[in-house]
């Protein structure tokens, strides 16, 4: 299993960025998230999918990422230079915490969802899951917590694009207020 923080500090593929980590318990809310404004990479981070390609990392791109405390996944929310939305990222996560220091992370069961603007869902990774399983990574409660999570994602918040995207620019909003800008 993998540990991964969410305010993604040591990432080597950014060269200058601005970023932000919160905490809230709101009802509407509870738990931590993160804003990554991009402002320069070393390299793009561009990914294959059913023989389309995406950018997802590059100059002026913004990761919104949320972390809810007693459920089983975080979503990121990948915007381009114009603040357009290029998709939202679910991870299914055994948990989300934070550490000693106070640093919000989960431990990825690395089953992944992806939903773009469009509605069109895809599960990625169960080789990785199944891989876990057989090493040994992973019991058998994990992986199948995995795909029941993965399944009511896909049949539930990923099917509200309206929700998605209205949360997500309510994000963006929230964070650009924190930074002090309205524009990038």
């Amino acid at each position: 299993m993998r540990i991964k923080y969410i305010d993604r500090s040591k990432w080597k593929r950014i060269e200058r960025s601005k970023c932000i980590l919160i905490n809230t318990f709101q009802k509407q809310f509870n738990g931590y998230a993160s804003a990554i404004f991009v402002e320069k990479v070393h390299d793009k981070l561009v990914c294959n999918l059913d023989e389309r390609q995406f950018c997802l990392v590059d100059d002026g791109y913004i990761w919104i990422q949320r972390l809810p405390i007693e459920k089983n996944w975080s979503v990121t929310t990948m915007f381009d230079e114009n603040n357009n939305i290029i998709q939202w990222y679910f991870d299914i996560t055994k948990q989300n915490s934070i550490d000693k220091n106070r640093q919000p992370f989960y431990d990825d069961l690395y089953l992944d969802v992806v939903v773009f603007p469009s509605g069109e869902m895809v599960l990625l990774d169960e080789d990785e899951l199944k891989e876990a399983l057989e090493n040994g990574d992973i019991t058998q409660i994990d992986f199948d917590l995995a795909y029941n999570e993965a399944n009511q994602i896909m049949n539930g918040i990923a099917r509200d694009v309206t929700y998605l995207s209205d949360m997500s620019y309510n994000d963006l909003k929230f964070f650009r207020t924190q930074l002090n800008t309205n524009a990038y």
